[in-house]
C-alpha cells in the first residue's frame, strides 16, 4: 500500500496525482466560494457590502460581456430545447422508433442522426473557439492600452515611470483566473449537458428504448464526459499545487510580476492588430455555409423538410456565433459599435418600400365568378339525392351542417383533419351535408387539406397506414400533415429572410412562400392533394363540389376580419372584407389557408397591394395576419353564416324552410374545461362565466397568479378577452341552432397515463403549438377519438345524424399507450 509523507508528498506516482486531485479540488471550491463568504461577513458586519458585491460579480459580467455572442447562442439553445414545446417535440422527433425497419430506412435515419449531431458539436465547438478567441483579445487589448499608457507617462515624466514600473495592469479579479481559463470550456460543458437533458427529457416522455435513443444517449453522455474532462483541466490549470515545496499556491499568487505572465498566441496577435489563429477559417466555413443554405432556402424551401429543423437549428447557431463573434472582436478592437449598427440596420431599411418582400403570392388570368350565399344554397339543395342529409326527425327536411374549426398551428391542422376524415369514414355522405367550414389558422389548413381530398379522391391501394385505426381520409390526413413544416419554416426565417430585413430593395423571397410550398410538396407525396392549383378552381367543372371554405384572416391596420372563400361575402358580415374583392387576383390553395394560418412571427403579415386597375395601383393596401387575433374558433364567420342563411335578403331565393341546420365545433386547445361547453338551458340569458375566477388552486398557482401583476395583468387582459371572445361566439353559435341534438363540439383534452390506460382531460400531456408534430402527439389524438368516452359520445352523436353504425370503444386499441406513443 503506497503511503504519503508528513509533509504532504507522495511517495508513489498514483498517490501524486490523487493528492494532487484533492488540492486541487479544495482550492477550486475555495476560489468559488470565497466571494460568497466575504459578502455574507460584509453584510454582517453591516459595511459597504453593495461594494463587495460588486467586486465579487464584476469579473464575471465583464467575461460574460466579452463573449456575449457565444454566451447568448448557449442561452438560446437552452430556451428552445429545454423551455418551449416545440423545441422538445424537436428533440422527441429524433428518439422516436421507426415504423418502416427497412434497410434503406434504417440507413437514411442513421445518416440523418449523424448529420444532426455533427452541426450540433459544430455549433458547440464555435461557441466554444470564439469565446477563447474573444477573451485572448480583450486581453491583449488591454495589455497594449496599459503599455501605451506606461510609455505615454514615461516620456513626460521620468520619475513617474520609476514609481510606476511595478504597476500590474488592471483588471478584474478573476479575468486572468478562474473565469478566464474555464469560461469557454464551461460554454462547451453547457451546451453539451442542454443537448443531453433535452435528449433524456424525450426519453423519460416516450417511456420506451428505441434504438436511436440508445445511439443518442450514448454519444451524448460521451460528450458530456468529455465537455466535464476539459472543464475540470481548466480549473486544474488555475489551481496547480506546488508539490516540490510541500504546500499549495495558485498560478495568479505565484507571479510575482503581472509582465512575467505567459502571453497566448490571440493575445499576442491582439497587440500586434492581427486576427488570432482559427478566427479566418472559422467564419470563411460559417459564410460559406450560409451562402449554401441561403440558396437552398431560396430556391427548394421544400428542402427543409428533409434536412429537419434540428439541422436548420444548430448550424443557424452555429454560423450567426461565428461570423458575429468575430465582428464582437474588432468591434472591442476598433472601439466602433458594429453589433449595435446591425442591430439598427434592420429598422432603417424597413423605411424602404422595397423592403418588404411579404406580398401575397397570387396567380396569372381572371378571377373566377363566386356565387352568393343563397346561390351556394340553391345549388346544395339540388346537388341532393332523394336520401341524402334527410333529418332524422323530420323527414321532409334536409340536416344542413356548418363546421367552425379552431387555430392552434399544425395540431389543429391534424384535429380538424382527423375529425372530419373520421366522420367521412364512418358516414360517407357526411360530405354531401356540410356546406361550409369556418376555418382560422391551423384549423383553415385542415379544411383546405380535407376539402382538396374530397375533390381528389385516392385510390385505397397507395394508403399505408402502420396504424390500423387510421383509414381511408384519416389515414390520408395522417400521412399528409406528418411531415416536418417547421424545417422550411425555419430555415426560410432564418436565411432569405433575415438577409432581406439588410436591403433596401427587394431579392430573396420571404418564409411564408417557403412554408407554402412545403405544404404543396408534402401533401402532393403524402395525401395526393395538389394545393398548388387555385384556390376558386375547386368549385368550378362538373364535379361534385366540396364543402364551401371560408378562411378568417385579420386586417393588422383595422383589426376587422379578412375572409378568404369561394362565397362572395361582399356587404354581407358586419366588420368583414371579402379578400377577392379588395385583391382582384387569383391565388393558390396553400396561400389561402396562409392568409389565415399566418401564426405569429412564424410566418409575416402578408401585404396586400392595390390592383393594377385602381388609382392607388402598386401601394399598400392591406396586411393580412392570423385570424385567430380575430377571434380564435371560426365560431363568429359561422354564426354569421347560419344567421344569413337562416335570414336572407328578400330579393335573393331561399329553400331555408325546408333546412334543418346544425352545427360541428372543432377547438385545439387542450386547457379548455368543461366551463367552455354551451349550456342550452341559459341560451339568450348570461351565456358566460357567472362569476370570476379569483385566486384558485394551490399555493404556487396563486402565486404565481400575483407575479408582477402590475406588469403583466394588461398583457393577460389582451390575450384572455380575445379568448374569452372566441368562447363567446362559440356559444353563441351553439345557441342559434334548434337544439342541444344539432350542436356537436369537439374538443381536445390532455391526457394521462394512469392504471394501465390513457385517461383523457386530466394530466399535462399536450400536443405542441408549432408546425412540427411527432408520431406520439398524431397517435394522442388518434387516441382521444377512439379511447375518449366524452370524444367517442360526440362522434357517435354526429354519425346518428346520418343513421350510420355507431363506433363503439375497442379496449385492446386503448390498452397500452406504449405501444402506440
Amino acid at each position: 500500500m503506497t503511503q504519503l509523507s508528513p509533509t504532504g508528498n507522495a511517495t508513489s506516482d498514483w498517490g501524486q496525482r490523487l493528492w494532487a486531485s484533492k488540492e486541487r479540488l479544495r482550492q477550486l471550491l475555495r476560489r468559488i466560494l470565497d466571494p460568497v463568504a466575504r459578502l455574507y461577513a460584509a453584510k454582517t458586519r453591516n459595511t459597504k457590502w453593495i461594494s463587495e458585491a460588486g467586486l465579487a460579480v464584476n469579473p464575471v459580467v465583464d467575461i460574460i460581456r466579452l463573449t456575449r455572442v457565444a454566451s447568448f447562442s448557449v442561452l438560446a439553445g437552452l430556451i428552445v430545447l429545454l423551455m418551449t414545446g416545440q423545441g422538445r417535440e424537436l428533440t422527441l422527433a429524433l428518439a422516436e422508433p421507426i415504423a418502416d425497419v427497412s434497410w434503406a430506412r434504417w440507413l437514411g435515419w442513421t445518416g440523418w442522426l449523424a448529420v444532426v449531431q455533427l452541426t450540433f458539436v459544430w455549433w458547440a465547438l464555435s461557441c466554444t473557439l470564439m469565446a477563447r478567441l474573444n477573451l485572448d483579445n480583450a486581453k491583449g487589448v488591454r495589455r497594449q492600452q496599459t503599455k501605451d499608457a506606461r510609455e505615454k507617462q514615461a516620456g513626460k515624466n521620468r520619475k513617474d515611470q520609476a514609481d510606476n514600473s511595478n504597476e500590474a495592469e488592471v483588471t478584474y479579479p478573476w479575468a486572468d483566473g478562474f473565469m478566464d481559463r474555464t469560461w469557454p470550456q464551461q460554454l462547451l460543458f453547457a451546451c453539451f449537458l442542454v443537448y443531453a437533458m433535452s435528449i433524456v427529457t424525450a426519453a423519460i416522455k416516450l417511456n420506451i428504448v428505441t434504438w436511436p435513443l440508445r445511439v443518442l444517449l450514448l454519444v451524448n453522455m460521451t460528450l458530456v464526459a468529455v465537455g466535464a474532462r476539459l472543464l475540470w483541466r481548466g480549473a486544474a490549470d488555475e489551481f496547480q499545487p506546488d508539490i516540490s515545496a510541500g504546500g499549495t499556491k495558485a498560478t495568479s499568487e505565484r507571479a510575482a510580476d503581472e509582465s512575467k505572465k505567459p502571453i497566448s498566441s490571440g493575445m499576442r496577435k491582439a497587440m500586434s492588430g492581427q486576427a488570432p489563429d482559427w478566427e479566418g477559417f472559422t467564419v470563411l466555413f460559417a459564410l460559406a455555409m450560409f451562402v449554401v443554405l441561403l440558396c437552398v432556402f431560396c430556391f427548394l424551401p421544400a428542402w427543409g423538410q428533409w434536412l429537419g429543423a434540428p439541422v436548420v437549428l444548430f448550424a443557424f447557431l452555429a454560423i450567426a456565433t461565428s461570423i458575429l463573434g468575430a465582428l464582437s472582436r474588432i468591434c472591442h478592437s476598433s472601439r466602433f459599435p458594429i453589433l449595435t449598427t446591425m442591430l439598427a440596420l434592420p429598422f432603417a431599411m424597413s423605411l424602404f418600400a422595397g423592403n418588404d418582400n411579404h406580398e401575397v403570392r397570387s396567380l396569372t388570368g381572371p378571377l373566377l365568378a363566386r356565387p352568393s350565399i343563397e346561390t351556394a344554397l340553391l345549388n346544395w339543395r339540388s346537388g341532393l339525392g332523394p336520401n341524402d342529409c334527410r333529418s332524422e326527425t323530420d323527414l321532409k327536411k334536409r340536416r344542413l351542417i356548418l363546421v367552425a374549426t379552431a387555430g392552434g398551428g399544425l395540431r389543429a391542422a391534424y384535429w380538424t383533419a382527423a375529425i372530419l376524415g373520421s366522420l367521412q369514414d364512418n358516414a360517407p355522405q357526411f360530405r354531401k351535408c356540410v356546406f361550409a367550414i369556418s376555418g382560422v389558422s391551423g384549423g383553415s389548413l385542415g379544411a383546405v387539406l380535407f376539402a382538396t381530398a374530397l375533390s381528389e379522391p385516392l385510390a385505397n391501394d397507395k394508403l399505408v397506414c402502420p396504424d390500423s385505426r387510421r383509414k381511408g381520409f384519416a389515414c390520408r390526413m395522417d400521412q399528409a400533415l406528418s411531415r416536418d413544416f417547421l424545417g422550411p419554416t425555419m430555415g426560410a426565417t432564418l436565411f432569405p429572410d433575415l438577409a432581406q430585413r439588410f436591403l433596401p430593395f427587394r431579392l430573396f423571397p420571404d418564409r411564408a412562400e417557403a412554408l407554402e410550398s412545403a405544404w404543396e410538396a408534402a401533401f402532393y407525396k403524402e395525401g395526393g392533394a395538389k394545393l398548388e392549383g387555385g384556390f376558386l378552381t375547386l368549385w368550378s367543372g362538373q364535379r361534385a363540389h366540396p364543402p364551401h371554405l371560408l378562411l378568417n384572416g385579420t386586417d393588422a391596420e383595422t383589426g376587422a376580419r379578412i375572409v378568404t372563400s369561394d362565397l362572395d361575402l361582399t356587404g354581407r358580415f358586419p366588420e368583414t372584407l371579402d379578400y377577392f374583392d379588395i385583391a382582384h387576383a387569383p391565388i393558390r390553395l396553400s396561400t389561402a389557408a396562409m392568409n389565415s394560418a399566418r401564426f405569429t412571427y412564424v410566418s409575416p403579415a402578408g401585404t396586400i397591394l392595390y390592383p393594377p386597375s385602381m388609382p392607388n395601383a402598386g401601394l399598400v393596401q392591406a396586411r393580412i395576419i392570423d385570424g385567430g387575433y380575430f377571434e380564435n374558433f371560426g365560431a363568429q364567420t359561422a354564426l354569421d353564416l347560419l344567421r344569413a342563411i337562416k335570414s336572407p335578403p328578400k330579393a335573393e331565393p331561399t329553400t331555408s324552410d325546408d333546412i334543418e341546420l346544425s352545427v360541428i365545433q372543432i377547438s385545439s386547445d387542450p386547457d379548455l374545461t368543461d366551463s367552455s361547453e354551451p349550456d342550452f338551458k341559459l341560451c339568450g340569458k348570461a351565456m358566460g362565466l357567472t362569476a370570476p375566477r379569483g385566486e384558485l388552486g394551490p399555493w404556487y398557482e396563486r402565486a404565481w397568479g400575483r407575479f408582477a401583476s402590475d406588469s403583466l395583468a394588461p398583457i393577460d387582459g389582451l390575450l384572455m378577452v380575445r379568448e374569452s371572445r372566441g368562447l363567446l361566439a362559440a356559444k353563441q353559435l351553439a345557441c342559434a341552432v334548434d337544439d342541444a341534438g344539432h350542436y356537436v363540439h369537439f374538443r381536445m383534452k390532455p391526457r394521462l397515463w394512469s392504471n394501465g390506460g390513457w385517461v383523457f382531460g386530466k394530466g399535462d400531456e399536450r400536443s405542441p403549438l408549432g408546425w412540427l408534430l411527432t408520431g406520439r402527439a398524431r397517435d394522442q389524438m388518434t387516441d382521444q377519438i377512439h379511447c375518449d368516452d366524452g370524444t367517442l359520445g360526440q362522434l357517435n352523436k354526429a354519425l346518428a345524424w346520418f343513421e350510420a353504425t355507431p363506433r363503439p370503444r375497442r379496449n385492446h386499441e386503448c390498452r397500452d399507450g406504449n405501444e402506440k406513443s
